[in-house]
């Protein structure tokens, strides 16, 4: 499992398992690794409310 998704979530957590697996798809379909670092630290593709309500919290 990758070690960020395991640190943030924990391996039982529910959505690890997929989350890891979307992971391991986009590095077996060649994304580029600023691609694979920005999905897994989660700022890819944030909405501008998205973004808002994580400041917010």
């Amino acid at each position: 499992m990758d070690p960020v998704i395991s640190e943030q979530f924990g391996r039982a957590h529910p959505p690890a398992a997929p989350l890891d697996d979307f992971l391991t798809d986009l590095t077996n379909a060649g994304a580029s690794a600023h691609t694979r670092r920005a999905y897994r630290a989660g700022t890819c593709c944030s909405s501008p409310a998205t973004t808002a309500t994580r400041s917010a919290s």
